[in-house]
């Protein structure tokens, strides 16, 4: 998150919106915008039809796209990049360097760290928490008052139930490879479709394939590798290290991978 004076210097880069005098925005931030140096941040910019009010704050070098709104009370900050029809309702927080493509919607009182990436199309429901270097992929939903932890990534069109919990670089989506028993393999290619279900907790390095379902209040502990199409029931408990090969079911209230 940004440091004592990235925030002063936030506070001092209200924009108001006077359509016949912004100019066009480009398609990222400030050209060379470094959020640790205030003399590369440039000036804020959006498109025609986009709304920020009074009382938003929006960090030096952040560019916003055409009919996009910033509801009030939110604060970005410096180096950002909001597309177009981009929906920020009120009193979001973001960190420095985030990036908000075009469709995107992100809930009243949702907070994200810095360099955060959401994609086209994505939601982020109210009160949610993305931490630092989290992305989420197009077309993904995070629930209301879920977590995702520093450098995850959630894979496109995949849904985060309301209150659910991802550790730290855990990857979900199609990005988990079953090679043979006990080698796996993980790849850029986050393709789609995970359904997490509500107050799952997924401890830190969780991987998780393709068409995945985990049921309401399962429990993963560290570095859990779930593979494509995999079934998990509600009440759950995948222990440590646990490895679930593609297209297993795991009945509700089981306990799996622990020895």
């Amino acid at each position: 998150m940004m440091n004592t004076k990235q925030r002063k210097l936030l506070a001092t880069s209200v924009s108001l919106l006077i359509a016949a005098t912004v100019p066009a925005v480009t398609s990222a931030a400030t050209p060379g915008c470094d959020p640790n140096d205030a003399s590369t941040w440039g000036p804020v910019t959006w498109g025609a039809g986009t709304t920020v009010p009074r009382t938003a704050r929006i960090g030096a070098g952040t560019t916003i796209g055409a009919n996009s709104a910033i509801g009030k009370g939110a604060r970005i900050g410096v180096c950002g990049t909001i597309g177009n029809d981009v929906r920020v309702t009120p009193y979001v927080s973001a960190g420095s360097s985030v990036t908000i493509n075009d469709g995107a919607s992100i809930g009243s009182r949702a907070r994200m760290g810095d360099a955060v990436v959401v994609g086209a199309g994505a939601s982020v429901n109210s009160r949610a928490f993305l931490g630092n270097n989290v992305t989420v992929k197009d077309g993904a939903n995070i629930g209301t008052s879920a977590r995702i932890s520093d450098g995850s990534i959630i894979g496109p069109n995949s849904n985060i139930g309301a209150h659910a919990f991802v550790g730290s670089n855990s990857r979900l989506g199609k990005d988990v490879v079953w090679i043979s028993p006990g080698v796996w393999d993980t790849t850029d290619n986050v393709n789609s479709t995970v359904t997490i279900g509500q107050y799952v907790r997924l401890d830190d390095g969780a991987l998780m394939g393709d068409g995945t379902i985990v049921g309401t209040r399962s429990r993963a502990g560290l570095n859990v590798i779930i593979g494509n199409d995999v079934a998990v029931g509600s009440k759950v408990g995948l222990c440590d290290n646990a490895q679930v090969q593609d297209g297993m079911s795991l009945a509700s209230k089981s306990r799996f991978g622990c020895f």
